[in-house]
């Protein structure tokens, strides 16, 4: 992770997100032009928000935005698709992501230590 200082059309921050609220991300899958998919906060564990915005290969690194204060803010990054391990293979659950919060990212890029 890096942060630079640049002036840009860039998405501004929002605050922490609840349980049922509304959140949409935002990825380029496989390549793919930009793609929005629409889902709700379904719970959170340790440094990840889950929600059911239904994501595929390549949207990892998009940003995760809640509609807040009358704009999309951003709330989060989004991480993985969700899985069910059987073992030998797991099989995604794509209606089921992972996000990291955006206050988790910016927390461990100010407060990182340089080796």
């Amino acid at each position: 992770l890096m942060e630079v200082e640049i002036s840009c059309p860039c998405a501004p921050i929002g605050k922490d997100v609840n349980i049922g609220d509304s959140v949409l991300a935002i990825g380029w899958p496989l390549g793919a032009v930009e793609f929005a998919t629409y889902g709700y906060v379904q719970g959170f564990d340790t440094f990840r928000v889950w929600s059911s915005t239904q994501l595929a290969p390549g949207n990892s690194g998009g940003g995760l935005f809640s509609f807040q204060w009358g704009s999309w803010k951003l709330v989060g990054i989004t991480v993985e698709v969700a899985g069910v391990n059987t073992g030998f293979m797991g099989v995604p659950v794509y209606h089921m992501s992972r996000s990291v919060p955006v206050y988790d990212i910016l927390y461990f890029i100010h407060h990182k230590e340089p080796k």
